[in-house]
């Protein structure tokens, strides 16, 4: 029998990588195909461990900032109105020059 060659040694080589590739990637049909089970069950699991009274506790803190923080929105919200109409206004022609006018008028 004559000595395995390199090309020979290569391609076996190739065909042990192939089938440990194989093996590896063959459960991702199955796993991928339970997910939906899985995946809510490491959820309940995440909550059975680590309890639920921190997610309560960091709910009532949400709820205490969104309290303290809704009346600085509502200002703002009020004062980007303003300031949206009058970009609005100044857009328009006719009251550039109505405030023209009127400015003129003021300095007699």
């Amino acid at each position: 029998m004559s000595a395995p060659t390199a090309n020979s040694r290569t391609s076996q080589a190739r065909g042990h990588l192939g089938r440990a590739a194989a093996r590896l990637f063959a459960p991702l049909p199955r796993v991928a195909f339970w997910a939906p089970v899985w995946i809510p069950l490491m959820l309940w699991a995440q909550f059975a461990l680590l309890g639920l009274r921190p997610a309560l506790a960091e709910g009532q803190r949400l709820a205490r900032e969104e309290a303290r923080l809704a009346p600085v929105l509502a200002a703002q919200r009020i004062e980007y109105e303003d300031l949206r109409a009058n970009l609005e206004a100044w857009e328009d022609p006719v009251y550039r020059e109505r405030w023209r006018r009127h400015m003129r008028h003021a300095s007699r």
